[in-house]
């Protein structure tokens, strides 16, 4: 049997993050692995039934590694720290938070999306083994874009209008670059709105903030005739989108997006950065690092030269769209991420199927630290069998687990026929830990009073009990055990 590799994190299309974290999980499941989602949110529209098939059968238990793909600053990462685990994650200054270090060092292994992130974070503290492992697009989702002649120049810029996204440096070299043409347009195209209070007057400037729940957004992209991508950025998947599409893209050639702009030379209008700011950790007045300013003046010239060189443009943005389809296809995210994990797990048996090839791309380790050693659990799940009864008020528990004497301590559980498909997991994972811990379980698969809300029933579940024991734990379905060592 194959170990399972469990994915915890945001899951949604319009998210950064999230869009890549689907395409982790499908790409791993194509590479022969039992993949377990476990969201920490999900917006299911746009996602592929692919992923959502995934979701739903996910298993309600950790069974091997488990890849941590989001913040560190959240929570569940400590609770994971005993687990076999691997973190994915990034950040877009040239510091990290100070316990951001003390986090990420649990894991086997860190994955980052591009080298700036993985020397920043080896700066800080972080002594894990770090991988690079850069984000992709999908090849179909972002097609060369033949585009139309058009009477002005249309320009693009697409993230949060967030200072560290450079977005006013792009408008201010925008007006001055175009000011004299009265059929230009720029197009901001952003998802969380703006923060600073950023409003224009020009008429020919659209701004749209609306969260897209879409495999994609090419249908901005198609507008276009040039992006600029000149934010501070942890990777910058715009800039790959962008130049996927066939678009000539002016970026910023630091932190993030110098690996595209180093590896993909002149292909690619890189402007160096002319100042560096502050940069304020989100939500917080604490300063933490600093990001680049891109120069406004080289940004002008470079919009200048496109609008000059129409035809040398069109023959750059396609071949950007080819490098980018050969060299930053998101296909390859999944399996990268695998290799990763199958060079550092603590699991002894096999993560993928048989049959199924390795990894052929070398790993790009970033360096080499001392490796933690991480505990695991080997706990296995029991399963009950479902017994039909017509009359819920008598119906025994689904599954029951006394001990030969009397146990202090009972567990008792309920979940509905309607919730069945994740709920009997987690079912069968208390039932597992009461063995182990020497506890009596109780688990009722259907109501116990039907002409109440079936959040009534626990009332009477527990009082079925009171008798047996000198405490009782009541349990909701969706709580899961994730640690079966801890008493």
């Amino acid at each position: 049997m194959t170990a399972c590799v469990t994915i915890v994190g945001d899951f949604a299309i319009y998210d950064g993050y999230g869009s890549m974290n689907q395409y982790m999980a499908r790409g791993m499941h194509r590479a022969g692995v039992r993949v377990s989602v476990m969201p920490l949110f999900l917006d299911p529209r746009g996602c592929s039934e692919e992923f959502l098939h995934l979701v739903v059968n996910s298993p309600a238990r950790v069974d091997g590694p488990v890849v941590y793909a989001t913040w560190p600053a959240r929570p569940e990462l400590g609770l994971l720290a005993g687990t076999d685990l691997f973190a994915r994650t990034m950040y877009e200054s040239s510091e990290i938070p100070p316990h951001w270090a003390a986090q990420l060092n649990h894991a086997r292994a860190v994955i980052v999306a591009s080298h700036y992130v993985a020397d920043v974070f080896q700066a800080c503290g972080v002594t894990a083994p770090i991988y690079v492992v850069p984000d992709g697009v999908d090849p179909d989702i972002y097609p060369y874009q033949e585009r139309p002649s058009r009477a002005g120049l249309t320009t693009l810029m697409v993230g949060m209008m967030q200072p560290r996204k450079n977005y006013r440096e792009g408008v201010a070299a925008w007006q001055e670059a175009f000011d004299d043409v009265p059929d230009a347009r720029l197009i901001i195209k952003s998802k969380q709105g703006w923060t600073d209070g950023f409003v224009s007057d020009d008429p020919r400037i659209q701004i749209d903030t609306s969260s897209e729940p879409t495999q994609g957004i090419i249908h901005w992209y198609k507008q276009a005739d040039v992006l600029m991508a000149l934010g501070s950025e942890g990777f910058g998947i715009p800039l790959i989108e962008g130049m996927a599409t066939g678009l000539p893209v002016i970026a910023l050639d630091a932190m993030g997006q110098a690996d595209v702009c180093s590896e993909a030379g002149d292909l690619v209008l890189s402007v160096k950065p002319s100042a560096w700011r502050s940069h304020w950790h989100y939500g917080t007045t604490n300063v933490c690092g600093e990001v680049p300013v891109p120069g406004v003046a080289d940004i002008v010239a470079k919009l200048r030269w496109v609008t000059q060189h129409h035809d040398e443009a069109v023959d750059l943005g396609r071949a950007a769209s080819s490098w980018v389809h050969r060299n930053r296809n998101v296909w390859n995210y999944g399996p990268d991420v695998l290799a990763v994990v199958e060079e550092h797990t603590g699991t002894r048996r096999p993560v993928r199927h048989r049959g199924f090839p390795t990894i052929d791309r070398p790993l790009r380790r970033a360096r080499q630290p001392a490796r933690s050693s991480l505990a695991r659990s080997g706990n296995s799940v029991r399963r009950g069998t479902l017994l039909q009864d017509d009359d819920n008020s008598k119906r025994p528990p689904l599954w029951s687990f006394r001990l030969a004497g009397n146990s202090s301590l009972g567990i008792v559980t309920l979940w509905t026929p309607q919730i069945e498909k994740w709920a009997w997991q987690h079912a069968a994972d208390k039932r597992s830990y009461c063995e182990q811990h020497g506890f009596s379980f109780y688990g009722y698969g259907d109501v116990l009073e039907p002409s109440r809300a079936a959040t009534w029933s626990k009332i009477p579940a527990l009082q079925r009990h009171l008798s047996d024991h000198e405490w009782l734990l009541w349990t909701d379905a969706d709580a899961a055990i994730v640690n079966f060592e801890f008493d």
